[in-house]
């Protein structure tokens, strides 16, 4: 489906969604997150969602932030033992997958973040990632027909700003969860181990937990 259709459905209904929040289900067994799943609006998950998938963000408008989380790969890079950047560079580490982030406190390997809003300003002005300034982001994302009304649609205002282009990126990471796995179906009492499977959860409580 062609993205310019999908912007203007969005512009649509979006509307309507302004203030309806995302609810994320989060199973019993999991304890509550740090951050607040549910205080994005749906429309500002989809925005994020978009961003992150644009290359736009890069200098040259090479590589986008799934370039490196690839969805196909818990949102990871499988590819290279390091993350290829802008001009096919090589970064210093490997991009960590992108789950279940409203649980952790640091964000990157070495904790350089500490919130999920925050953490996407340095791979947009990492020189050896994506080479950008985040006022450049929003220059051209203000001189695109496609992002104004998105952003319309997320914040209820057409003028794009730096801190709603971080805002969006982190509500659609955030969104991100997985709550589907056989250990959550088993602890919701909709699934059982096998006996190899019960052995192997009382190893990983007895040594790994």
């Amino acid at each position: 489906m062609n993205r310019y259709f999908i912007s203007l459905l969005l512009l649509l209904i979006g509307s309507s969604f302004i203030h309806q929040r995302h609810l994320i289900f989060i199973p019993d067994h999991i304890p509550a997150p740090i951050y607040e799943l549910n205080a994005y609006s749906e429309m500002q998950i989809q925005l994020g969602r978009a961003l992150f998938y644009d290359p736009i963000l890069s200098r040259d408008s090479s590589i986008s932030c799934s370039t490196c989380h690839n969805s196909y790969h818990a949102f990871a890079h499988v590819d290279h033992r390091l993350s290829h950047g802008i001009d096919d560079k090589i970064g210093k580490r490997n991009a960590p997958a992108l789950f279940n982030l409203a649980w952790q406190k640091n964000f990157m390997w070495d904790g350089a973040a500490n919130h999920p809003e925050v953490q996407p300003i340095s791979p947009i002005s990492n020189p050896d990632e994506m080479d950008e300034n985040l006022l450049h982001v929003v220059e051209k994302l203000s001189n695109t027909g496609r992002y104004p009304p998105l952003f319309q649609s997320a914040f209820g205002n057409d003028s794009i700003t730096g801190q709603h282009v971080l805002k969006a990126l982190g509500a659609f990471q955030l969104s991100l969860t997985s709550f589907q796995s056989k250990y959550d179906l088993v602890k919701a009492g909709k699934s059982t181990f096998t006996e190899m499977e019960i052995s192997g959860y009382r190893v990983f409580k007895q040594h790994c937990n």
